[in-house]
């Protein structure tokens, strides 16, 4: 299980101020940036044996291509 988190205080905006011409322009950018995510993995496997098979083998079987 791992959690994610992105930009918990809310501080992701842009800013942008620049002159032309005399002219001064401000932007301001506001979006949400905040995020949070779960993720859970589950393996329906035991290890013990999928350290005995790889993935290699097994495709072959299923696949009947074993030259043994």
């Amino acid at each position: 299980m791992s959690a994610d988190i992105y930009d918990l205080f809310d501080k992701g905006h842009s800013k942008a101020t620049w002159q032309l011409n005399n002219l001064n322009f401000n932007h301001k950018q506001f979006g949400e940036t905040r995020k949070f995510g779960i993720t859970l993995t589950w393996r329906f496997r035991k290890s013990k044996e999928m350290n005995e098979q790889s993935a290699a083998n097994e495709e072959m079987k299923r696949l009947n291509l074993n030259e043994e």
